[in-house]
């Protein structure tokens, strides 16, 4: 079975709130300088050693990553981006040779605008083709993906406010999207040789990730973020202490490539070597969770 997780949306140029140049006074502001490194507008698409650049969407920011995974049987999105965001898939379907119509299954990882921002836009490709388009989302955040319920509002450290106020900016409303599918931990989805659900709360409380075991293969969602300054918690949770919780646990989640909400992948001998080091460090709880924003 041909497979890949092939597509990714990549910020690029991204500016330390700190200022780059700016003496830092401590290691702790410099794993904090490094941690918010990533958040910017513009998008990049890459497939395999291919990337092109294309503009930030009108009027707000585009930054964070969706993943592609191909299938004989079709196309598996996990994550859509924020509202707009469907020219950037199309565009990424055109360059890798897809129709619009392959697209069989949207997965969101979480209920935040730049995971569930296009799934509206990005299911109606499939109206009247087949079976159409099957969204899957976790039960907790499957009403807020509906346009049911406000999402929760993450509990910032002082060193998130502002990098939050900045990425939060400008993003505009999220267009609700029917959710066909109720996922809870433990789940397998029909897609990647099977794919395993991963309930991870905390981030928000039906965060979920989701493993490929066949390929060796994880998608982490925003519960671990990749930054300059290695991976680390990823921001603005609901619920630290359970997201370290969550985090701890999931890093002894075996994986030879890994895909983050917000940063570059994890993939090669070096990118697994560095998620098997994050499992040996956590493997003593949660307190051993990176959390420099913490």
């Amino acid at each position: 079975m041909r497979a890949q997780h092939a597509v990714s949306f990549t910020p690029t140029d991204a500016t330390p709130t700190t200022g780059r140049g700016h003496p830092r006074p401590n290691a702790r502001s410099a794993e904090r300088e490094h941690a918010v490194r990533g958040v910017t507008r513009g998008l990049t698409v890459r497939y395999g050693d291919r990337a092109a650049r294309l503009p930030a969407t009108p009027g707000g920011p585009a930054f964070g990553q969706a993943y592609l995974w191909r299938d004989d049987d079709g196309v598996t999105l996990v994550d859509t981006g924020i509202p707009g965001s469907e020219a950037a898939f199309a565009a990424a379907f055109d360059e890798l040779g897809l129709r619009r119509t392959d697209l069989r299954r949207i997965v969101i990882t979480h209920g935040h605008e730049d995971h569930t921002g296009s799934a509206a836009a990005l299911r109606a490709w499939g109206q009247g083709v087949g079976d159409g388009v099957t969204v899957y989302a976790h039960r907790a955040d499957a009403p807020i993906v509906r346009g049911l319920r406000r999402r929760a509002e993450p509990v910032l450290t002082p060193a998130e406010q502002p990098i939050f106020d900045s990425v939060s900016a400008g993003i505009p409303p999220v267009p609700p999207c029917q959710v066909d599918v109720e996922l809870g931990d433990g789940d397998t989805i029909d897609f990647g040789g099977g794919a395993r659900v991963i309930a991870t709360p905390g981030h928000t409380d039906g965060s979920i990730a989701v493993a490929l075991p066949a390929h060796g293969v994880l998608f982490t969602g925003d519960l671990v973020a990749n930054s300059d300054g290695g991976l680390l918690l990823g921001p603005f949770n609901t619920d630290r202490g359970l997201a370290r919780v969550s985090f701890a646990a999931l890093s002894q989640v075996p994986a030879a490539t890994v895909g983050f909400g917000h940063g570059d992948p994890l993939t090669g001998p070096e990118g697994a070597a560095a998620w098997r080091r994050l499992g040996e460090r956590c493997a003593a709880g949660p307190d051993a969770v990176p959390d420099p924003l913490g």
